[in-house]
């Protein structure tokens, strides 16, 4: 199996796989697959990152969220699909940043507001638009994006894209 990710998260490891997500439960030392038949909405999983109350999984056909309460229910997962407008574009990478989910997508940047529950793709002209963003990371107040032009900083208290580092890539 082709895992992209392995995200911890208290006494599981959750697995980003090519067939589906994979928790793996250290105490119980059991396995299980989460895949298209519980509700994900494409076998192939890219990236994971959870909070307190969520799982949210990076697919080859947007963002799902899995709600934590529902993991023990064997009959309702009820997974639920992030953005209408990421119903078909692969999502390579998240991000948290305070009540920011960001995601490296093969469109672009996009940003969901966790509190709003709404997202879109970031449309400053300096920052990376309409090409394929396969990763990004959060260092102190900045957000990391590669790509592949290469690397763009984005700071996010000021609202601004700060281009490439200096010195280049």
């Amino acid at each position: 199996d082709d895992i992209y990710a392995i995200t911890p998260d208290g006494d599981n490891l959750w697995f980003s796989t090519g067939h589906g997500l994979t928790r793996y439960s250290v105490k119980e030392r059991s396995w299980k697959t989460f895949d298209s038949f519980d509700g994900l909405s494409d076998n192939l999983v890219f990236d994971t990152v959870v909070d307190d109350s969520s799982i949210w999984v990076a697919t080859s056909n947007g963002i799902d969220r899995i709600l934590r309460r529902n993991l023990s229910k064997k009959d309702s997962l009820n997974i639920e699909q992030i953005g209408s407008d990421l119903t078909t574009v692969r999502v390579y990478d998240l991000e948290f940043m305070e009540n920011l989910l960001w995601a490296g997508t093969s469109l672009g940047v996009y940003v969901y507001d966790m509190t709003k529950l709404e997202g879109g793709y970031s449309s400053e002209i300096e920052g990376p638009l309409d090409r394929p963003v396969r990763s990004i990371s959060r260092y102190k107040d900045e957000l990391w994006v590669g790509s592949s032009d290469g690397v763009d900083v984005y700071d996010v208290k000021r609202k601004a894209w700060l281009g490439v580092p200096e010195g280049g890539f």
